[in-house]
């Protein structure tokens, strides 16, 4: 692998994925051929939404795949072949979803777009600001057909923050994704170094201590005094100025899904440009309680996934600079 080479993979190896997994792999056929798989022991299984998911996490690897091939002057074409949902559901290797192919150096560099990419990444921190009138107005042109996004008042975007703490908190006593969390959850430095993925106590803005406690003791999330403690320290860096906003679209098919995933990328990266940060609430979405209050929350009525399903929610705006998650590297995304 020559340096242009590894320049192009190891900005891609920074692309995001839920709870850091980092489930795309490219299996090289030749110098510009490659295919795309998802490590389905990578991927999310807890709820039975997590499969249908798993191409919105293909969809975000596309959308960045190609971004990072305009931003350094390659020409990156993805021919896409999802597999099924059932295959998805099913299978405990390797899926093949497409095929890349790159002509390398076949157009002019993109700088201001390599330094978006660059600063891309999630922030829990606290946000100072939210994001702008024009910023809010340019991020809805970015929609796919059947997609809509929608921002929040004050009011419903700080009841909406809540119930995220909520569910996740709920989500410790569902056996299965706390089994889930207790796979991906770094709870001390050494762990992150020598693992290199899934969701850092640094990165969460939380102690690694009260991570162990909570996974190992869960009932104390319903304790009298030590609740209410843990969760005004989860909710520390929650009460902010910044944006709360989320997606419609159409649910049903495993297309519909990828294309979710490629319209979050466009967006992470136009607010990147901006030097505004990101910080999804994944918990809302899949967990079905909280889900179903935010529905209420923003007045949505008859969602149905043919039509107007709520499939991503989310926090944005300036903040501090966060700690940077931990990846895998080039030698684990390229084989």
């Amino acid at each position: 692998m020559n340096e242009k080479q590894a320049r192009f993979f190891q900005l891609v190896s920074m692309y995001p994925s839920p709870h850091n997994g980092q489930p795309m792999v490219l299996k090289k056929i030749n110098e510009t051929t490659y295919d795309l798989y998802f490590q389905t022991a990578r991927g999310l299984t807890a709820t039975p939404i997590s499969y249908l998911f798993s191409f919105t996490t293909i969809g975000v690897f596309v959308e960045y795949i190609e971004a990072c091939g305009r931003a350094l002057g390659h020409v990156v074409t993805v021919n896409v072949k999802l597999p099924t949902v059932e295959a998805m559901a099913q299978s405990d290797s390797d899926l093949l979803c497409g095929r890349m192919t790159i002509a390398w150096s076949a157009t002019a560099a993109d700088e201001r777009l390599v330094a978006a990419i660059e600063f891309r990444q999630t922030s829990r921190k606290k946000y100072s600001r939210g994001l702008l009138p024009q910023e809010k107005t340019q991020l809805a042109t970015l929609m796919s057909e059947g997609q809509r996004l929608i921002f929040l008042p004050n009011r419903e975007a700080m009841q909406t923050i809540w119930l995220n703490q909520r569910a996740v908190f709920d989500d410790m006593f569902d056996n299965e994704v706390r089994s889930e969390l207790a796979h991906w959850l770094r709870t001390s430095h050494k762990e992150k170094i020598a693992k290199k993925d899934g969701l850092s106590y640094d990165c969460m803005e939380l102690s690694g201590t009260m991570l162990r406690l909570v996974l190992q003791h869960y009932k104390v999330l319903h304790w009298p005094i030590i609740a209410p403690l843990l969760k005004r320290y989860y909710m520390r860096t929650m009460k902010d100025s910044s944006t709360v906003g989320y997606l419609l679209s159409t649910f049903e098919t495993e297309h519909q899904s990828f294309e979710i995933g490629k319209t979050i990328t466009r967006m992470w990266l136009e607010l990147s440009r901006h030097h505004k940060y990101l910080h999804p609430f994944g918990t809302i979405v899949s967990n079905n309680q909280a889900h179903n209050d935010f529905v209420q929350l923003v007045g949505l009525e008859d969602e149905s996934r043919d039509k107007d399903y709520v499939v991503f929610i989310f926090r944005a705006g300036t903040s501090e600079v966060p700690v940077r998650s931990e990846r895998l590297g080039i030698m684990h995304m390229v084989e």
